[in-house]
């Protein structure tokens, strides 16, 4: 099933849950395959419940210091 149709069925409550959270993850790698997005990290968080957030917050710092100041 793909990220959309995943997410249309309300089926995006994946928390705990680490064999769908793998599922959904092999979706969106197949999603970026081909693009620019295809070797990025997939950094798993619900914005419902917080899981993942603190994780997802440490990659964006981690990008944002690559960024060459201005």
């Amino acid at each position: 099933m793909d990220v959309q149709k995943r997410l249309d069925a309300g089926e995006d409550r994946l928390e705990g849950d680490a064999e769908a959270i793998e599922l959904a993850a092999e979706d969106v790698r197949a999603a970026l395959h081909g693009s620019v997005f295809e070797q990025a990290k997939i950094v798993p968080c619900s914005a419902l419940t917080g899981e993942g957030m603190p994780e997802l917050l440490a990659e964006l710092r981690r990008l944002a210091a690559k960024v060459p100041r201005r």
